[in-house]
């Protein structure tokens, strides 16, 4: 079993003995297109600060390498809390994000983003680091439909966002002076 196999069992185990239906239930109003919860999601709870904060000291040598593949990981279960943890230690390695690990992030688009909470945090706390600290860049570009639909597959890039008023293209490299 590999570190990141251990893990995310424990991570695992913990949320099934601390599970909290009535939580689950409470917040899943909140969530249209769907919500699989164990009920853990009230900051106040010690999953979000000493046991996080001990998983992350004990298993520090994975780097961002191995916290992104445990990230990748923790989404195909489909549970909130999971997905969570992953945005969680990403965040904590941000002074190591590369144009590499970017790219990495966008398998969690693929596999996991599955509601607006996972959206918001995954933009807010994992993607706008990496716009902010300069590892990818806005670079505008004007793009003409009909040419792109003519000679494409049909799917969507990981790298580019909908925006309800434009569509937005994320390139992996750092920011240039000039």
């Amino acid at each position: 079993m590999t570190r990141q196999e251990q893990l995310v069992q424990e991570i695992r185990d913990y949320c099934a003995a601390h599970a909290n239906p009535e939580l689950a239930a409470k917040y899943a109003r909140y969530f249209k297109e769907g919500y699989d919860s164990w009920g853990l999601m009230d900051s106040k709870s010690p999953i979000w600060n000493e046991q996080k904060e001990e998983w992350t000291r004990r298993y520090n040598s994975l780097g961002l390498k191995g916290f992104l593949r445990l990230g990748e990981m923790l989404f195909t279960s489909g549970k909130y809390e999971e997905a969570s943890f992953a945005f969680e230690f990403a965040m904590d390695l941000r002074d190591t994000y590369t144009p590499r690990s970017f790219q990495r992030i966008g398998k969690w688009i693929d596999s996991g983003i599955r509601n607006w909470g996972h959206t918001e945090a995954f933009s807010g706390s994992v993607l706008a680091n990496f716009i902010t600290d300069g590892v990818v860049g806005l670079d505008a570009q004007v793009v003409d439909a009909r040419l792109v639909a003519a000679g494409g597959d049909g799917e969507v890039d990981r790298r580019v966002f909908e925006h309800p008023l434009r569509v937005v293209a994320f390139d992996a490299r750092r920011l240039r002076r000039e």
